[in-house]
């Protein structure tokens, strides 16, 4: 099979969710597929409606970066969610859906690791595997109709950029993967921590036991300390020489 063209077929017989990808599109090309997610959500389209494309022109990430991704060989896709609770713990959940993918498809439990507030690691040393971005759109004074989640995840990506602190699917398993199955198999994953929306808690709970440099010292921001867990709303807790604190936004890297 050539994995470099996304079998649609393939995918759709492979999908076992019951609203995440359901209704799919794949395009060759586009500009973003947040844009064309947001676009099926003015448009009524339903919630887990998903939109797939091979190449993005420009592509995004968090904090206004540009998304890098070699056409045909990754993933990138947004999908519609409609009702649901939002800010860091959506972000979270849908982290923890994909680390729980890719411990499945790597057969290695607890590899992936989450590093908040929105990206996903795996590799020692960790290397970023995935990346997440979550927008909610106002227009005309109304309240958003819903959110669009747009996912990048290497799949069979063999080499980045020097500097880059990136990986694979195929770097860490030593194979290629099909694109089909691996998306399926995200969905499904993706649907399941979703529903602990309802328990914002038990998410952060689930991530937390997952969480990058849990135990160690790190920066985030201008704060620097042990990296102690999450708080319940999703918060990243940090016991500094000055006592604990909270941090609801911004990166976070090893100390130096």
């Amino acid at each position: 099979m050539d994995r470099s063209s996304f079998d649609v077929d393939r995918f759709r017989s492979a999908l076992e969710t019951e609203r995440l990808g359901r209704p799919f599109r794949w395009l060759e090309a586009c500009a973003s597929t947040m844009d064309e997610a947001h676009a099926d959500l003015e448009a009524g389209a339903p919630d887990g409606a998903l939109v797939l494309a091979d190449a993005q022109s420009e592509g995004r990430g968090s904090r206004g970066a540009r998304w890098e991704s070699r056409g045909g060989e990754n993933l990138t896709f947004s999908f519609v969610l409609r009702q649901r609770p939002g800010g860091a713990t959506l972000t979270l959940a849908v982290g923890l859906g994909l680390a729980r993918a890719v411990d499945g498809l790597l057969e290695r439990p607890g590899a992936a690791r989450v590093k908040w507030p929105n990206d996903v690691w795996v590799g020692e040393p960790a290397k970023k595997l995935a990346g997440i971005l979550v927008e909610a759109r106002s227009a005309g004074g109304r309240a958003p109709k819903g959110q669009v989640v747009g996912v990048g995840l290497n799949v069979n990506q063999m080499a980045f950029p020097p500097g880059l602190l990136a990986t694979s699917l195929a770097l860490e398993a030593g194979r290629a993967f099909e694109r089909e199955t691996v998306l399926a198999a995200l969905l499904r994953e993706l649907e399941a921590a979703l529903r602990l929306l309802e328990d914002p808690a038990a998410v952060a709970r689930a991530v937390e036991e997952r969480l990058l440099w849990r135990g160690e010292e790190v920066e985030a921001g201008a704060l620097q300390g042990r990296l102690t867990g999450l708080g319940p709303d999703g918060a990243l807790l940090l016991r500094t020489r000055h006592g604990p604190r909270e941090v609801r936004a911004g990166r976070v890297r090893p100390a130096s």
